[in-house]
């Protein structure tokens, strides 16, 4: 027995990285590959960071010029419930490109 998690789950993870990435990367794979090597990543991590771009509202960080920059989130701070949020949304996403993932085994 344990205490919920307020962190996205071992479950969560695993279907992000199995399913909803590699689908994304299906979308794009040159530029996800494009990004990622000009950037020092892997085309997964690009793939992963445009679901984030997508799905995840920014952050707004006021730098001490004065200048407002939009940064995202770390998805492995996101709660359960926000990380659902957005891979559920990303999920519709695929939908509507005819992209279904296997259900969610509950």
């Amino acid at each position: 027995v344990s205490l919920p998690s307020k962190r996205r789950s071992k479950d969560q993870n695993a279907r992000h990285w199995g399913l909803v990435v590699p689908a994304f990367e299906t979308l794009g794979h040159e530029k996800f590959s494009q990004w990622a090597e000009m950037n020092g990543m892997t085309p997964k991590d690009s793939a992963h960071n445009t679901i984030k771009q997508m799905f995840l509202d920014p952050l707004e960080i006021t730098l001490p010029d004065g200048v407002v920059v939009h940064v995202w989130p770390s998805s492995a701070t996101l709660t359960t419930a926000q990380f659902s949020q957005m891979d559920e949304r990303a999920e519709r996403y695929l939908n509507t490109l005819g992209i279904f993932l296997p259900a969610k085994e509950e």
